[in-house]
Protein backbone atom coordinates (compact mmCIF):
# COMPACT_ATOMS: atom_id res chain seq x y z
CA UNK A 1 0.00 0.00 0.00
CA UNK A 2 2.74 2.13 1.04
CA UNK A 3 4.52 1.92 -2.31
CA UNK A 4 1.76 2.40 -4.31
CA UNK A 5 0.96 5.77 -2.24
CA UNK A 6 4.41 6.84 -3.23
CA UNK A 7 5.98 7.01 0.00
CA UNK A 8 9.32 5.59 0.16
CA UNK A 9 11.00 4.24 3.27
CA UNK A 10 12.54 6.75 5.79
CA UNK A 11 15.87 4.88 5.77
CA UNK A 12 16.64 2.53 3.28
CA UNK A 13 19.78 0.55 2.66
CA UNK A 14 19.61 -2.41 0.27
CA UNK A 15 22.00 -4.96 1.90
CA UNK A 16 21.34 -4.18 5.65
CA UNK A 17 19.61 -6.99 7.23
CA UNK A 18 18.67 -6.27 10.99
CA UNK A 19 19.05 -2.42 10.66
CA UNK A 20 17.35 -0.73 13.41
CA UNK A 21 16.46 3.08 13.03
CA UNK A 22 14.57 6.10 14.77
CA UNK A 23 13.83 9.61 13.37
CA UNK A 24 13.08 12.76 15.15
CA UNK A 25 12.64 15.97 13.53
CA UNK A 26 13.41 19.33 14.78
CA UNK A 27 13.13 23.08 13.87
CA UNK A 28 16.36 22.85 11.48
CA UNK A 29 17.43 19.27 11.24
CA UNK A 30 16.06 15.49 10.78
CA UNK A 31 18.06 13.65 13.85
CA UNK A 32 18.58 9.72 12.82
CA UNK A 33 19.79 6.95 14.79
CA UNK A 34 20.93 4.01 13.21
CA UNK A 35 21.61 0.75 14.76
CA UNK A 36 23.09 -2.49 13.35
CA UNK A 37 21.65 -4.84 15.17
CA UNK A 38 23.68 -7.76 13.30
CA UNK A 39 26.88 -9.44 13.95
CA UNK A 40 27.82 -8.37 10.64
CA UNK A 41 29.56 -5.10 9.02
CA UNK A 42 27.29 -3.02 7.06
CA UNK A 43 28.98 -1.13 3.81
CA UNK A 44 26.33 0.69 1.84
CA UNK A 45 24.48 3.93 0.22
CA UNK A 46 21.94 4.89 2.76
CA UNK A 47 19.10 6.73 1.38
CA UNK A 48 17.17 8.79 3.72
CA UNK A 49 13.65 10.55 3.04
CA UNK A 50 14.52 14.30 3.38
CA UNK A 51 15.56 16.78 1.64
CA UNK A 52 19.34 18.39 3.15
CA UNK A 53 22.35 20.03 1.77
CA UNK A 54 24.49 19.13 5.16
CA UNK A 55 25.25 16.07 7.39
CA UNK A 56 27.18 15.03 9.81
CA UNK A 57 27.99 11.79 11.87
CA UNK A 58 27.43 11.92 15.68
CA UNK A 59 29.61 9.33 17.67
CA UNK A 60 27.59 8.53 21.02
CA UNK A 61 30.67 7.42 23.03
CA UNK A 62 33.18 10.22 22.37
CA UNK A 63 30.84 13.07 21.11
CA UNK A 64 32.84 13.39 17.93
CA UNK A 65 31.14 15.49 14.92
CA UNK A 66 32.18 14.27 11.68
CA UNK A 67 30.91 16.54 8.26
CA UNK A 68 30.04 13.75 5.48
CA UNK A 69 29.66 13.85 1.72
CA UNK A 70 25.76 13.99 0.54
CA UNK A 71 24.17 13.11 -2.77
CA UNK A 72 20.61 13.88 -3.54
CA UNK A 73 18.76 11.78 -5.46
CA UNK A 74 14.95 12.02 -6.25
CA UNK A 75 14.20 14.30 -3.46
CA UNK A 76 16.27 12.13 -0.94
CA UNK A 77 19.58 11.85 0.84
CA UNK A 78 22.20 9.94 -0.10
CA UNK A 79 25.28 9.04 1.97
CA UNK A 80 27.87 6.09 2.02
CA UNK A 81 27.65 4.52 5.42
CA UNK A 82 29.93 1.82 7.41
CA UNK A 83 28.27 0.38 10.40
CA UNK A 84 30.59 -2.22 12.12
CA UNK A 85 28.40 -5.25 13.81
CA UNK A 86 26.49 -3.90 16.64
CA UNK A 87 27.54 0.09 16.10
CA UNK A 88 24.90 2.56 16.37
CA UNK A 89 25.41 6.52 15.83
CA UNK A 90 23.71 9.56 14.99
CA UNK A 91 22.84 11.17 11.50
CA UNK A 92 22.18 14.49 11.55
CA UNK A 93 20.71 16.24 8.26
CA UNK A 94 19.79 19.71 7.97
CA UNK A 95 19.96 23.06 5.80
CA UNK A 96 22.29 24.65 8.22
CA UNK A 97 26.34 25.04 7.17
CA UNK A 98 27.98 22.69 9.46
CA UNK A 99 29.98 24.18 11.86
CA UNK A 100 32.36 21.19 12.52
CA UNK A 101 35.88 20.60 11.27
CA UNK A 102 36.29 19.38 7.63
CA UNK A 103 38.62 16.77 8.65
CA UNK A 104 38.05 13.85 7.64
CA UNK A 105 39.41 9.72 7.67
CA UNK A 106 40.54 8.51 4.60
CA UNK A 107 39.87 4.65 4.33
CA UNK A 108 41.56 2.85 6.56
CA UNK A 109 44.96 0.45 6.08
CA UNK A 110 46.82 -2.02 7.96
CA UNK A 111 50.09 -1.24 9.73
CA UNK A 112 50.43 -4.11 11.48
CA UNK A 113 48.64 -7.52 12.73
CA UNK A 114 49.32 -8.11 16.77
CA UNK A 115 50.61 -11.66 16.21
CA UNK A 116 53.47 -11.88 18.88
CA UNK A 117 52.47 -14.57 21.96
CA UNK A 118 50.43 -13.14 24.88
CA UNK A 119 51.23 -13.82 28.30
CA UNK A 120 47.56 -13.74 30.37
CA UNK A 121 47.78 -13.31 33.91
CA UNK A 122 44.31 -14.24 35.93
CA UNK A 123 42.90 -13.69 39.15
CA UNK A 124 43.62 -16.52 41.37
CA UNK A 125 40.77 -15.32 43.68
CA UNK A 126 38.48 -16.03 41.08
CA UNK A 127 39.95 -19.49 40.44
CA UNK A 128 42.31 -18.55 37.40
CA UNK A 129 45.39 -20.19 36.72
CA UNK A 130 47.97 -19.57 39.13
CA UNK A 131 51.16 -18.64 36.76
CA UNK A 132 50.40 -16.72 33.65
CA UNK A 133 49.26 -18.47 30.14
CA UNK A 134 50.95 -17.93 26.70
CA UNK A 135 48.01 -17.31 24.22
CA UNK A 136 49.07 -16.89 20.46
CA UNK A 137 46.79 -15.58 19.57
CA UNK A 138 44.85 -14.35 22.17
CA UNK A 139 41.48 -16.32 21.68
CA UNK A 140 38.44 -16.81 23.53
CA UNK A 141 38.73 -18.43 26.91
CA UNK A 142 35.54 -20.69 26.93
CA UNK A 143 37.10 -22.55 23.70
CA UNK A 144 40.49 -23.47 26.35
CA UNK A 145 40.89 -27.38 27.80
CA UNK A 146 42.14 -25.81 30.98
CA UNK A 147 39.09 -25.54 33.74
CA UNK A 148 40.35 -22.57 35.10
CA UNK A 149 40.46 -20.48 32.17
CA UNK A 150 37.09 -21.99 30.57
CA UNK A 151 34.89 -21.08 33.39
CA UNK A 152 36.88 -18.13 34.37
CA UNK A 153 35.00 -14.88 35.45
CA UNK A 154 37.18 -11.44 36.46
CA UNK A 155 40.00 -9.54 34.87
CA UNK A 156 43.00 -11.01 33.18
CA UNK A 157 45.91 -8.82 32.17
CA UNK A 158 47.12 -9.31 28.72
CA UNK A 159 50.42 -8.18 27.97
CA UNK A 160 52.69 -8.01 25.16
CA UNK A 161 55.05 -6.13 22.24
CA UNK A 162 55.37 -5.38 18.99
CA UNK A 163 57.52 -3.06 16.69
CA UNK A 164 56.58 0.28 14.76
CA UNK A 165 58.05 1.38 11.78
CA UNK A 166 57.92 5.50 10.65
CA UNK A 167 54.83 7.54 12.42
CA UNK A 168 53.53 10.01 9.89
CA UNK A 169 52.34 13.23 11.50
CA UNK A 170 49.04 13.57 8.97
CA UNK A 171 48.12 9.69 10.31
CA UNK A 172 45.91 8.89 13.11
CA UNK A 173 46.68 5.35 14.38
CA UNK A 174 43.77 3.01 16.36
CA UNK A 175 43.93 -0.47 18.09
CA UNK A 176 41.16 -2.19 16.39
CA UNK A 177 40.14 -5.39 18.01
CA UNK A 178 37.20 -7.80 16.05
CA UNK A 179 35.44 -9.03 18.64
CA UNK A 180 35.66 -8.29 22.56
CA UNK A 181 34.20 -9.88 25.32
CA UNK A 182 32.73 -7.94 27.52
CA UNK A 183 35.42 -4.39 28.23
CA UNK A 184 38.75 -3.58 28.30
CA UNK A 185 41.40 -0.55 29.44
CA UNK A 186 44.13 -0.20 26.55
CA UNK A 187 47.54 0.69 27.86
CA UNK A 188 50.01 1.36 25.89
CA UNK A 189 54.22 2.02 27.18
CA UNK A 190 52.40 2.35 30.24
CA UNK A 191 49.65 5.26 30.01
CA UNK A 192 46.32 4.25 28.98
CA UNK A 193 44.83 4.91 26.07
CA UNK A 194 40.65 4.25 27.35
CA UNK A 195 38.73 1.66 28.07
CA UNK A 196 36.70 -0.11 24.76
CA UNK A 197 32.99 -1.30 26.07
CA UNK A 198 30.95 -1.31 22.75
CA UNK A 199 31.12 -1.89 18.86
CA UNK A 200 33.43 -0.75 17.02
CA UNK A 201 36.19 -1.94 19.46
CA UNK A 202 38.51 0.26 18.47
CA UNK A 203 40.58 2.99 20.41
CA UNK A 204 42.94 6.16 18.91
CA UNK A 205 46.68 5.14 20.48
CA UNK A 206 48.28 7.64 17.96
CA UNK A 207 49.64 9.46 21.03
CA UNK A 208 50.82 6.36 23.08
CA UNK A 209 53.09 5.33 20.18
CA UNK A 210 56.90 5.38 19.51
CA UNK A 211 58.97 4.45 16.70
CA UNK A 212 60.80 0.90 17.52
CA UNK A 213 59.36 -1.37 20.25
CA UNK A 214 56.18 -1.06 22.10
CA UNK A 215 54.82 -2.63 24.95
CA UNK A 216 50.89 -3.13 25.02
CA UNK A 217 48.58 -4.33 28.10
CA UNK A 218 44.61 -5.57 27.69
CA UNK A 219 43.04 -5.53 30.94
CA UNK A 220 40.03 -7.48 29.60
CA UNK A 221 36.94 -8.41 32.08
CA UNK A 222 34.00 -10.55 31.27
CA UNK A 223 31.04 -10.95 33.66
CA UNK A 224 30.23 -13.32 36.32
CA UNK A 225 27.76 -16.16 34.40
CA UNK A 226 30.77 -18.38 33.11
CA UNK A 227 32.21 -18.36 36.78
CA UNK A 228 28.13 -20.07 37.54
CA UNK A 229 27.89 -22.19 35.19
CA UNK A 230 31.91 -23.89 36.14
CA UNK A 231 30.98 -23.59 39.77
CA UNK A 232 27.54 -25.97 39.31
CA UNK A 233 29.50 -28.44 38.25
CA UNK A 234 31.55 -28.46 41.47
CA UNK A 235 31.03 -29.71 44.83
CA UNK A 236 29.66 -26.65 47.35
CA UNK A 237 33.19 -26.46 48.96
CA UNK A 238 34.69 -26.49 45.71
CA UNK A 239 32.78 -23.22 44.29
CA UNK A 240 34.33 -19.70 44.10
CA UNK A 241 30.81 -17.64 43.91
CA UNK A 242 27.75 -18.45 46.55
CA UNK A 243 24.40 -17.82 45.98
CA UNK A 244 21.07 -17.90 48.01
CA UNK A 245 19.29 -19.22 44.53
CA UNK A 246 21.39 -20.74 42.23
CA UNK A 247 20.93 -19.15 38.64
CA UNK A 248 22.99 -21.27 36.76
CA UNK A 249 23.12 -25.38 35.44
CA UNK A 250 26.16 -27.37 34.69
CA UNK A 251 24.78 -27.98 31.33
CA UNK A 252 23.77 -24.30 30.84
CA UNK A 253 26.28 -22.34 27.46
CA UNK A 254 29.53 -20.27 28.12
CA UNK A 255 29.22 -16.62 26.97
CA UNK A 256 32.40 -16.02 25.21
CA UNK A 257 34.86 -14.27 26.95
CA UNK A 258 38.42 -12.48 25.97
CA UNK A 259 39.38 -11.53 22.40
CA UNK A 260 38.02 -13.32 19.48
CA UNK A 261 39.72 -12.43 16.05
CA UNK A 262 42.99 -10.62 14.79
CA UNK A 263 44.25 -7.55 16.55
CA UNK A 264 45.27 -5.12 14.33
CA UNK A 265 46.96 -1.08 14.42
CA UNK A 266 44.96 0.38 11.84
CA UNK A 267 46.69 3.64 10.19
CA UNK A 268 44.16 6.77 8.89
CA UNK A 269 45.60 9.18 7.04
CA UNK A 270 44.03 13.13 7.82
CA UNK A 271 42.61 15.19 4.69
CA UNK A 272 42.11 18.20 5.52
Amino acid sequence: VLHDAGIKPDVEALSAQNLYFCHRRTVQEDIYFLNNHSDHEIVDCFRFNVIASHAELWNPVNGEKTPLSIVSEDGRTAIDLTLAPRESFFIILSNQPSMVSSQVETVPSEVLSLESPWSVTFDTTMNGPAEPVVFNPLSDWTKSDNPSIKYYSGTAICKSTFRMGKLYKKSIYKLNIPLLNTAAEVIVNGESAGILWCSPYEIDITRLLKKGNNQIELRIANCLWNRLVGDAQLEESQRTTWQTQPLAKPTDSLVPSGVSGRIRIVEYEINH
